[in-house]
Parts: structure tokens; C-alpha cells; sequence
């Protein structure tokens, strides 16, 4: 090799060496991207599924569709079992997981609510305290509570075993009102008595993460119906 070709090639290792950090940085960050946005599409999934699942739960009652029940939950978790929310062999919610999917029902609680949880209702907010406000009338949670809250807090009442409040505590306690406000293109479709179904999840991908200086984001989706 002459002296002119060997230092041609020192140039080369030496300009190799100078961009191999940042060609590093860029294979790490593609890495990360790539796999938060396959995650994003099967929680967008997970959402929409929970959703419609949901809305039967909460409109048809006495269906076999129950939110509450382990079976039903074991589910909707097997439609995106890579997210780590569920057991690996049973799909049961994990409560150590990557996730948690937090159901809500919030109603907007009219006259017609408060004469069924307020036996002394004169239409005012001094017999039913929540009249004209957003309540968590429904709350079910699985997965691992630890990685995230709902947007709009949590009801002060604690629901029984489907997730539901007593009409009283819905038109009573100040407490299960919602603590963050609805969109608006919600709230201008809620009337008096009516309500909104919420599904939001919470999905921590830092596990997704190639190298430590890289962390992937975590996910947070919500749906309304």
C-alpha cells in the first residue's frame, strides 16, 4: 500500500468514527418510533374494541356482555396480547402489566336522576347537589392502576362489584363529580340525563427502549361514545 492510500484510508475510519454516534442516535430513535407506532395501532385497536364492548355493557345490561366479570376482560385483552397488559398465557389483566384500561360512565345529571336518587327533590341544587354537573355514575379498572389515572379523576364513592354508583351517591356526593371537563363536542351533545361512555388506556413502551439514552413515549388514547 503507498503512503497515499494508507492515508486515505486513516481519513475514512477516522470520519467513520465521527459519525458513528450520530448514525447510532438515528438507529436507536427509528427503533423507538417504529415500535411505539406498532404499539399505537394495536392500542387504537384495544380502544375501539373496548369502546363497543362498552356501549353494549352500559346500554344492554342484561346481555352477556359484562365489563366487570374477569372472563370479559380476558377478552378484549387477547385482541392485542404484545402490549403486556394481560397474563402471558391466561390474557387475565395483569396487575404488575405494562397498562391499564380505565371505563367510565358520566352522566349529566338532570331532574329525572335526582327524583330517582332524592326522595326530596324540589328541583333545586339544595336537595340534589349534583344537579347540572358531570358524575362518574360507572368506574371499571384492570391492569396494573399503577400506570395511570383517568383524565377525570375518580369517583369518592367507591362502586360496587359491576362498577356502578347508587342513584343517591350519583345525585349526592359532590365528590364523583368528573375533576377535568368533557370536550366540548361532548358536553354539546350530553343533555339533561343523559350521558357518555369513556375508555381511556394507558400503555408504558419504555421497555420498547433499544438504548437507555432513547426512551420511547408512552401511550395514552381515549374514546367517547
Amino acid at each position: 500500500m503507498t503512503p497515499k492510500n494508507s492515508r486515505a484510508r486513516g481519513n475514512m475510519i477516522v470520519e467513520f468514527a465521527a459519525v458513528a454516534w450520530i448514525l447510532l442516535f438515528l438507529l436507536a430513535g427509528s427503533f423507538d418510533v417504529g415500535m411505539t407506532l406498532i404499539r399505537s395501532l394495536q392500542a387504537s385497536e384495544l380502544v375501539r374494541n373496548a369502546a363497543i364492548l362498552q356501549v353494549d355493557d352500559v346500554v344492554a345490561p342484561t346481555d352477556s356482555v359484562d365489563l366487570s366479570l374477569l372472563s370479559t376482560q380476558e377478552i378484549l385483552l387477547r385482541t392485542a396480547p404484545s402490549l403486556g397488559l394481560g397474563m402471558p398465557t391466561t390474557y387475565a389483566p395483569n396487575p404488575s402489566g405494562t397498562g391499564v384500561v380505565i371505563l367510565s360512565k358520566i352522566l349529566n345529571v338532570g331532574p329525572i336522576e335526582c327524583s330517582t336518587g332524592v326522595s326530596d327533590f324540589d328541583g333545586t341544587t339544595a336537595t340534589c347537589p349534583n344537579l347540572g354537573s358531570y358524575v362518574i355514575a360507572r368506574r371499571v379498572v384492570f391492569g396494573n392502576t399503577a400506570q395511570g389515572t383517568s383524565t377525570f379523576g375518580n369517583p369518592s364513592d367507591t362502586p360496587n362489584n359491576e362498577g356502578n354508583l347508587t342513584a343517591a351517591q350519583i345525585c349526592l356526593d359532590t365528590g364523583n363529580q368528573i375533576s377535568s371537563p368533557l370536550p366540548s363536542y361532548i358536553t354539546s351533545t350530553i343533555g339533561e340525563d343523559e350521558f357518555t361512555v369513556v375508555t381511556e388506556l394507558f400503555v408504558n413502551t419504555s421497555n420498547m427502549s433499544l438504548f437507555n439514552f432513547a426512551t420511547a413515549n408512552n401511550i395514552y388514547m381515549r374514546n367517547f361514545s
